[in-house]
């Protein structure tokens, strides 16, 4: 079973206890991935580095449609490579730091707003 990290340039939020602020953990039979903030994966670890997280404003009601794919259509019509994470609350996209400015672009020319 191979483990895969993949951190975040920079912290989305403040953590509580031992873990860090952003963590999402996924085991398929094969493999488990853990994307964390950066400062969270050990250095000697095979990791994919620097990319930043995008968070949709939430909550989002469970009953609402489309935000997430929304998203990924604007993007991917700007060719800009996404790993897309929901929790209950909201949706993450992770857009690898030197792709941040095209996808803020294109999502702004979307209608959203980025901060």
């Amino acid at each position: 079973m191979s483990h895969q990290f993949l951190s975040l340039g920079r912290s989305i939020g403040a953590g509580a206890g031992p873990l860090p602020a952003f963590v999402c953990l996924c085991r398929t039979p094969d493999e488990v991935s853990v994307v964390a903030a950066e400062g969270a994966i050990p250095p000697d670890a095979e990791a994919q580095r620097g990319f930043l997280a995008f968070q949709v404003a939430g909550p989002i009601a469970f009953s609402v449609v489309g935000v997430l794919a929304e998203l990924a259509g604007v993007l991917a019509a700007a060719g800009v490579p996404i790993l897309a994470l929901s929790t209950f609350d909201t949706d993450v996209l992770l857009i690898a730091e030197e792709r941040a400015g095209a996808a803020t672009e294109a999502i702004v020319a979307a209608g959203w707003t980025v901060e």
